[in-house]
């Protein structure tokens, strides 16, 4: 098949042009063939509009020619391809616009979900650093626990002047809150508490097994004197005994190391100072000296025969 002459292709572009109810331009005609300079576009319009008369003319005597029933089936035919085609068209245009729509869709899902693949990667590579500067700081902590501990099992064994042999191993370090604290009741029916399990104390006076030495004592004295009237060991009127006998003591005791706890743990300097004078008068006072010295002595107060 032979190639359309500029002419043939600018003609055919004013057919389209004349069809659609436009004028035929030279600007229009242009757009249409991307073909062609203005002059030959302008020439062959011009011979173009000379020959279009002689074609209506011609057509016109075709048709004159031609039965009005052909006429009129061709035209009906030509309405129906009108109908089918724009419908064919339609669907054609629906079609399309719904798997643009699905493609989008699709092009939607896809990134979102390549953007929960990029945050679950972030997340799992904060996670990984976060996870690599614990690693650091548990290695840098074990390396500074073992230098302590090395440095300990030094210390030790050179404070013990050696009499101990060298340390081995040296356990983690544990820390417990020191809470003064005192059981409301200390015996009930076949039960009796003393020491730590009755009351705990502030450690400043080592007072806590004094206290316990003593609860023991009297409970032994008074389970004594329960057996020798032919009563049982847990007769709730001799326990009920030892708790009177220690209980006031010991309450008393441990007030008095919450309040030298308490007086050692000034920070004004007021406080401090009024603190080490009224230190230094007792120290001088021998009766009061000697009063708190009985007191921490645990030798007032109803005491056990093996205390006296």
């Amino acid at each position: 098949m032979r190639p359309l002459s500029i002419q043939e292709v600018v003609w055919q572009a004013a057919d389209e042009l004349m069809a659609q109810g436009v004028r035929p331009t030279v600007a229009n005609v242009r757009e249409i063939t991307q073909r062609g300079s203005a002059g030959t576009i302008n020439d062959a319009l011009k011979e173009w509009w000379q020959q279009l008369a002689k074609r209506v003319a011609l057509q016109q005597q075709v048709q004159a020619q031609i039965p009005e029933e052909i006429i009129s089936s061709v035209q009906h035919l030509w309405q129906q391809a009108l109908v089918t085609g724009e419908a064919a068209f339609n669907d054609f245009k629906q079609q399309a616009e719904d798997k643009v729509i699905k493609a989008e869709e699709l092009k939607i899902a896809a990134l979102e979900r390549q953007q929960r693949a990029e945050n679950l990667v972030q997340t799992l590579e904060a996670k990984l650093t976060q996870s690599q500067n614990s690693e650091r700081l548990l290695q840098t902590q074990l390396a500074t626990e073992i230098a302590l501990r090395q440095q300990i099992e030094q210390q030790l064994s050179r404070y013990s002047y050696q009499e101990l042999g060298d340390v081995l191993e040296c356990d983690q370090r544990h820390a417990f809150p020191l809470i003064a604290r005192h059981a409301q009741r200390y015996v009930l029916d076949g039960l009796a508490l003393i020491g730590d399990a009755a009351h705990t104390i502030h450690p400043l006076a080592g007072q806590g097994v004094n206290l316990g030495f003593l609860d023991a004592a009297v409970l032994a004295e008074e389970i004594e004197h329960s057996l020798k009237r032919g009563l049982s060991l847990d007769n709730l009127q001799s326990l009920s005994r030892y708790s009177r006998r220690r209980r006031p003591h010991n309450a008393l005791v441990m007030h008095s190391m919450t309040a030298l706890e308490q007086a050692y743990s000034l920070k004004l300097p007021a406080l401090v100072v009024a603190r080490n004078e009224a230190i230094r008068q007792i120290n001088k006072n021998l009766w009061l000296k000697g009063f708190f010295e009985k007191q921490a002595m645990g030798l007032t107060g109803d005491l056990p025969l093996m205390a006296n």
